[in-house]
């Protein structure tokens, strides 16, 4: 302790001599040391520590007391310098200003060369100022700019009267661009030894009263009050903060206003500007410098320190409240040079770049867009609200400390909106909020508790905002919200969030899309959590919930949101369990319809690619719906199914009707007609109800271009009936009817009869055993469907109704027949005359197995339908397919023979009728495959009737026969083709094979038609015999063998040389054919039928007249006879070949 008062003795012993010898300078009127100063501060440029030691010591005089100088006026250079500056009046405010100073500057220049001259110009206070203000302006380093303006501050504290304080100030207001804010805090600290005088700290003795300014200054006695304080706050209001753009110039004004407030709060016109500098700092808030944003903060602290009055505190409190919450500032006036952004947004035409006011405006009248310039500064002010509210942060953690008190009305209001600046996206808000949120809250976890309510209603509000900062902000407040809450407190809020943050998820911005993901998540995990079957609110949550999710979630144009709206309903399905049975009717359909919305569109573009290829478009399209089955969409679709009754059924089966007629999608469809199955099985009893109105909507499936879709809808319909009325059942198979017999062959509905018939045999066997009546004629119609070539599905169609037959079949087929012939004639011959032609070769192709099936037993009524309706089918154009109805009358003629001929119903045609129809077909030219086929009929008819038609007829047949005849053949074009030519020689070729088998089968047993045609036949088939092919020569000899076998008339004449020069020897060349077996044994039959006639074995004819003595041969003819059966060479018929031969030989010898 002595050591310590003998130190504190010591300094203020050194401190009396130094004050002692600067006292004795200036008592003596020792000018010298001054004017030594102020030389060395005006000429040249000084080392800058020599500088500073030079001000420094300036100071310490200054600050001492008076200096001991004039006043002095306006001095040479002043003058000088304000001549220059009036030279500046009637201009602009901010030219005259810079005019003004250029002026000083000149004048300083001139004060500076005058300062040689000193003793002859009297050294005054003026020129004193002038100097310094000159030095200042010249010197570089940043620490003797700071020593010249703490000299140029000292100045008046030593001296109360010192007249010169505005231009000083005016001097220091000069450094206003100066970008480092440590000079203007000097600047500040300067200005106020200025504007306090005698009044300033730095005025005080800190051995006396470290703390008391005041009660020094009182006990000095000496303080002279002036105005200078406020035409210096006044010329900052005015000039740098309320009306100038400079980023740098508010920057420094601010540090000068806050140093000011701190340095001179003891001054006595303090209180009175304390309004308006709190009314400053605030509109600065929105400032984007944070040096201002700071300063303004730190001033608004001190203003409320400062403030006297309770009012005018709760004011304050009040006014950065409003800033805090709604962003409440005052408007900035924008001038050419305003910078609205920190960086620029692009280049402008002339180059520049798009930051000023000026620039955006030139830019938006190049573009024509003048609403450019309103969205730009919308987005600058955008920035300043923000920016307030981050400033008005640090005005509440400098003042909470002291305004607690008058807060807590505004704690409710707070609460909730610092909880979610928390969260703000900027990182500087959200630490100065989290700092007032420390500072007003004791206790985090209590009081969230308390104020949940709020704060839960404020984010839902803002989630919503136009603001994305608001949105993105409360999104993720809402996710740290959320966890840990009860269940019972979210009940009310769930559905809105989940609206809300759906919403927000298709936001525009990125971040905020971001943000609602992650609530969305949450929100999803707390809500899966309230809605299990065992929480006490897990029903009002699902009632809440789901049918917000799937009739605003589910069905949104945003994928993403469909998605987590999917994720959602699985989940709660999964653990909401029976909770679910209300909902099912909503969630079922939903579910279904977003199979196909959620379904990835590349298997739906590659389906469309090849739908021209319908084999490969339907292995696609089950490739697509084998996913189904396994999707989670189903999982829960099955889950509902147990929970389904009839009173789940009354809502649920319109829309899922309406879904099945018009659901978009492959597997909604599919799944659709899937879910019916299963509803079938699980609640048939209860869906009976309802199963005609679904039997309607899957039956409009049935037209879809998909063939699995028509399947699956097939399949359902097939379960279906079983809880169907037998009513609608018959409806159905009666609209199935109509569809395959009037449908176009290409169309779905026809393509979808064979599965819907199928499916109902095969999986309700007692319903189609029910209306075997309706379903087994149609059955049995389109198993006899004809092949289509263009149509590679038309095999498994008639696969498909072959099976469904055998399913049908109980007995045999005969007897299923037999059974139902009634039925099945009335639907096959109908279809005779249906407009398809397809449809008629189709009942055509039923008669004729209906006849073949019932043989001769079949009679009238039935066949006289059958015959009236074939015969009816004959006139007409000749349509592709029509050769069936030929051949199914041939078939019904020959196998009902007996009833034919014998019938006595007036309705059915006779055979002469039947023949004449036929007959009139084979005059069809052009259509050389029906020709054949009614020729090769007619011949079987006529046979089988025993008709004689032979003279009509041979004028049709012969001339085919005989390939010299210019009947037989149409002249070749010269236009045709080598093709051409080779299919019309066939046809040609085909024709007589057949005419000359038809020869065979229609000669007659009359005799005098026999002798009047014998002659002409066998002069044809001679002819034809040895110039045609391998098949013609076949048919040709089969022809003769019915010819000779039906002879009954004697062979005289020009007929026996006939055959013995021209007809035997062109059978023994057939003989000798060593190629073809057929040839040969065809020959070798018909000259089994031949030789009796030259043998005299045998009848060969019964004409009443006697036996008719055997032929001449011709000796050559017989010896190539006997050599060519001789040399027979297949050995199944060498013993008939040699016994010809021996009978031969014989009639040789005899004769």
């Amino acid at each position: 302790m002595k050591s310590y008062e003998a130190w504190k003795v010591f300094c203020y012993c050194i401190q009396v001599i130094i004050i002692s010898t600067i006292v004795y300078l200036l008592v003596t009127h020792n000018y010298d040391t001054i004017i030594n100063q102020a030389e060395f501060l005006g000429g040249g440029t000084p080392i800058p520590q020599l500088l500073a030691s030079a001000l420094g010591a300036l100071g310490d005089i200054f600050r001492s007391g008076p200096v001991p100088l004039p006043d002095g006026g306006v001095g040479v250079a002043v003058s000088q310098g304000r001549a220059a500056a009036a030279a500046a009046e009637g201009k602009g405010q901010e030219e005259k200003e810079k005019e003004e100073e250029v002026a000083v500057v000149q004048a300083q220049a001139v004060g500076s060369s005058s300062s040689k001259a000193v003793g002859a110009l009297l050294l005054s206070k003026r020129d004193l100022v002038e100097m310094l203000a000159a030095q200042l302006t010249a010197a570089k380093e940043v620490k003797s700019k700071e020593a010249c303006v703490l000299t140029m501050g000292l100045l008046p504290v030593g001296d109360p009267a010192f007249p010169h304080k505005k231009p000083l100030v005016t001097a220091l207001f000069r450094l206003r661009e100066e970008k480092g804010h440590e000079l203007h805090f000097t600047v500040g600290e300067a200005l106020s030894c200025v504007c306090a005088g005698r009044l300033s700290p730095i005025a005080c003795d800190p051995w006396r009263l470290p703390s008391n300014t005041m009660q020094q200054i009182s006990e000095a006695g000496d303080a002279v009050m002036d105005d200078t304080l406020s035409w210096t706050l006044n010329t900052i209001f005015s000039k740098y903060i309320g009306s100038n753009t400079n980023s740098l110039v508010r920057q420094a004004s601010c540090v000068w206003l806050l140093s000011l407030l701190k340095h001179c709060s003891k001054h006595p016109d303090m209180q009175g500007f304390l309004p308006q500098i709190q009314a400053t700092f605030l509109n600065v808030l929105g400032e984007k410098n944070e040096v201002i944003q700071e300063v303004a903060s730190r001033g608004l602290g001190l203003v409320y320190e400062l403030s006297s009055s309770p009012s005018h505190r709760k004011e304050l409190v009040e006014v950065l409240v409003g800033t805090l919450m709604e962003g409440r500032r005052s408007a900035h006036h924008v001038t050419d040079n305003t910078e609205l952004f920190h960086t620029s947004l692009g280049k402008a035409p002339t180059g520049g770049q798009l930051n000023t006011y000026k620039e955006l405006c030139s830019l938006a009248s190049d573009l024509n867009q003048p609403d450019l310039v309103y969205k730009f500064m919308n987005l600058a002010n955008h920035h300043a609200l923000w920016n307030s509210k981050k400033g008005a942060a640090f005005g509440f953690s400098t003042i909470m400390s002291q305004a607690r008190e008058q807060l807590e009305p505004h704690v409710p209001t707070l609460v909730p909106r610092l909880y979610r600046y928390k969260h703000d996206p900027n990182p500087q808000i959200q630490q100065a909020m989290a700092s007032i949120w420390k500072a007003i809250v004791t206790e985090n976890k209590k009081t969230v508790d308390k104020y949940f309510t709020e704060i839960m209603k404020d984010l839902t509000h803002n989630l919503n905002n136009h603001l994305w900062r608001n949105r993105e902000a409360s999104c993720l407040a809402l996710g740290d919200l959320l966890v840990s809450r009860q269940a019972k407190e979210l009940v009310e809020y769930l559905p809105e969030l989940w609206e809300l943050c759906l919403r927000v998820r298709d936001d525009i911005k990125e971040s905020v899309r971001k943000a609602a993901s992650v609530a969305c998540r949450v929100l999803l995990k707390v809500t899966v959590h309230a809605c299990d079957e065992a929480v006490s609110t897990g029903g009002r949550v699902v009632e809440g919930v789901l049918p917000m999710l799937l009739q605003k979630g589910m069905v949104s144009a945003s994928t993403e949101i469909r998605v987590i709206s999917l994720e959602a309903v699985l989940k709660i399905s999964r653990n909401a369990g029976s909770l679910l049975k209300p909902h099912i009717s909503q969630l079922v359909p939903t579910l279904l319809e977003s199979l196909s919305s959620l379904e990835q569109q590349a298997l739906n573009t590659i389906s469309l690619q090849y739908s021209g290829d319908a084999e490969v478009q339907e292995k696609i399209d089950v490739l697509r719906v084998s996913f189904t089955k396994s999707s989670p969409m189903m999982e829960i679709v099955n889950l509902c199914v147990p929970h389904i009754d009839a009173e789940v059924l009354q809502q649920l089966v319109p829309r899922l009707a309406e879904l099945l007629k018009s659901g978009v999608g492959l597997k909604t469809k599919v799944a659709s007609a899937n879910f019916v199955v299963s509803l079938v099985h699980s609640s048939f009893q209860d869906l009976q109800p309802h199963a005609g109105k679904l039997l309607g909507a899957l039956v409009s499936g049935l037209s879809d271009r998909s063939l699995v879709v028509r399947k699956d809808n097939a399949r359902a319909i097939g379960y279906l009936v079983k809880a169907a009325k037998g009513i609608r059942v018959t409806k159905l198979i009666e609209k199935m009817k109509k569809w395959y017999l009037e449908a176009e062959p290409d169309s779905p509905h026809k393509a979808s009869v064979p599965l819907v018939l199928s499916s109902i045999a095969t999986h309700s066997p007692d319903t189609a055993k029910d209306h075997a009546v309706e379903i087994v004629p149609l059955v049995f119609l389109g198993m006899h469907e004809r092949p289509v070539k263009e149509d590679p599905s038309s095999e498994e169609r008639i696969k498909r109704w072959k099976e469904t037959w055998q399913e049908l079949v109980t007995g045999t087929e005969s007897g299923m027949v037999r059974l139902y012939l009634g039925e099945l004639v009335a639907t096959a011959c109908p279809a005779l005359g249906a407009q398809s032609w397809l449809v008629k070769a189709q009942g055509a192709a039923a008669v004729a197995a209906i006849a073949e099936k019932m043989g001769s037993s079949l009679s009238s009524p039935h066949l006289a339908t059958m015959l009236s309706s074939l015969t009816s089918a004959l006139p007409g154009q000749v349509w592709d397919g029509k050769e069936a109805v030929l051949k199914a009358l041939e078939s019904v003629v020959v196998t009902c023979r007996s009833a034919v001929l014998n019938s006595v119903d007036t309705n059915q045609p006779s055979a002469e009728e039947i023949a004449r129809g036929l007959f009139q077909q084979c005059k069809k030219r052009g259509h050389s495959s029906y020709r054949k086929a009614a020729i090769g009929a007619l011949g079987e008819v006529l046979q089988a009737l025993e008709l004689d038609m032979f003279s009509e007829l041979s004028s049709i047949l012969l001339p085919l026969i005989n390939p010299a005849s210019t009947s037989a053949r149409e002249e070749d074009s010269d236009d045709e083709g080598e093709e051409e030519r080779s299919a019309r020689q066939t046809a040609r070729l085909d024709l007589q094979a057949v005419a000359s088998k038809a020869i065979g089968k229609a000669w007659p047993n009359t005799a005098t038609t026999q002798a009047k045609h014998f002659g002409d036949v066998c002069r044809a088939f001679s002819v034809s015999l040895g110039s045609t092919t391998w098949k013609g020569q076949v048919a040709i000899l089969s022809g003769l063998q019915d010819v000779f076998s039906k002879l009954c008339v004697p062979i005289e004449g020009s007929e026996e040389e006939l055959l013995s020069t021209e007809l035997l020897p062109t059978i023994d060349q057939c003989l000798r054919n060593n190629k073809y077996s057929a040839v040969r044994h065809q020959a070798l039959l018909a000259l089994e039928k031949i030789l009796p006639a030259y043998t005299g074995t045998g009848e060969p004819h019964s004409s009443g007249t006697g036996t008719q003595a055997p032929l001449k041969l011709a000796e050559t003819t017989r010896a190539d006879l006997i050599d060519s059966l001789a040399s027979f060479p297949d050995h199944r018929h060498k013993e008939l070949a040699l016994a010809m031969a021996n009978s031969l030989k014989l009639n040789c010898d005899q004769a």
